[in-house]
Formats: C-alpha cells, structure tokens, sequence
C-alpha cells in the first residue's frame, strides 16, 4: 500500500521558518557563506537568506537564480 502523506497542521509561515532554520543549521554546518551558497546552487544569496530567515514576503522583490557568469 502506498504511505499517507501527513497534513501540515501548522501555519505554512510556521513551517517555512522551520524549513529555514534546517537550511541555515545545515549551511552552517558545512561552513558555506551565503555567496558560496549562491556559486554552488545557482539561486541568489538573497534568495536563500530570505528563505533561512523565513521571510515569505521578500520572495515577490527577489529573482530566485543566479544569472550565469
């Protein structure tokens, strides 16, 4: 039988934050700055900074990639 997916039962800002502090805890981690981030995954410094930060409403203002150099 194929598993239940569970339902969020929390806000979708809650989650995103939480999200956010996994990315930052795991970037961290590896000792990668926000620029590197950027150099290695292609979105923008910005972009992920919003996203540890939980900042839902920054991504409207914020192209997500990286142009190519």
């Amino acid at each position: 039988p194929k598993p239940q997916q569970s339902i969020p039962t929390q806000p979708a800002d809650i989650i995103f934050a939480e999200i956010g502090e996994q990315l930052r805890t795991r970037r961290e981690l590896i000792s990668l700055t926000f620029d590197e981030v950027e150099r290695h995954t292609k979105l923008r410094a910005a972009f992920v900074k919003a996203l540890e930060e939980g900042a839902l409403d920054r991504f409207d203002r914020l192209q997500a990639v990286a142009p190519a150099h």
